[in-house]
């Protein structure tokens, strides 16, 4: 199994110096030798290197609030409570 490599303190693309925990890293839980050489990057690096969007604590939780009351919408069929415009203002704030 390799060795981690060291992180130096800074995003490998943009070299802007970020602590660790502030660092990406791509893990590819098949292929080890993927992994050890994937570069330390920043957050913003991280997205257009792989073309994904991280979500941050308060996107997440909007989006988990959110499958959240779609689920109980469908599985107790409420009607009382108009969960869509409850939906579409969490979305959209």
């Amino acid at each position: 199994m390799p060795r981690s490599r060291k992180f130096n303190g800074y995003c490998e693309k943009c070299k802007k110096p970020i602590c660790s925990c502030s660092a990406y890293q791509y893990v590819d839980g098949n292929n080890e030798t993927i992994t050890y050489n994937s570069p330390y990057l920043c957050k913003e690096c991280y997205e257009e290197k792989y073309h994904t969007k991280i979500m941050n604590d308060v996107e997440r939780f909007k989006s988990n609030l959110i499958s959240t009351l779609c689920r109980i919408k469908h599985e107790q069929k409420i009607q009382k409570l108009d969960i869509n415009k409850l939906i579409d203002y969490i979305s959209n704030s």
